[in-house]
């Protein structure tokens, strides 16, 4: 319940802040990602970088994801068809800084 909570107030201030990226202020949570892990893993992240890195792996099985846009602190992946509840044309919105997922974006 705490991580929901944390994900909906992300994506929430998010979508009411907009961003630089033309992209990304149109481009709002559609719904929320399932089945994702704690956070997505990355050996090359620093908690100092301020940069989203590509790929990301999931702990708990080694699906690896691939960067496709960003604007820190977010960035916009693509996933196997299917994984998380991601659909054809859309991208798993992940936090660079924590790597947890926000939710699923239109591609």
């Amino acid at each position: 319940m705490r991580k929901l909570t944390l994900i909906m107030s992300v994506a929430l201030f998010l979508v009411s802040c907009g961003s630089s990226n033309y992209s990304f202020k149109e481009q709002n949570v559609i719904r929320m990602a399932v089945d994702t892990p704690e956070y997505f893993d990355n050996p090359k992240m620093h908690s100092f970088d301020k940069e989203c890195r590509s790929p990301l792996t999931d702990p708990r099985d080694g699906t690896e994801i691939n960067f496709l846009r960003a604007s820190w602190p977010v960035a916009d992946y693509k996933v196997p068809t299917g994984k998380y509840g991601v659909r054809q044309g859309e991208l798993l919105r992940v936090n660079c800084k924590t790597g947890e997922a926000i939710g699923i974006v239109k591609r």
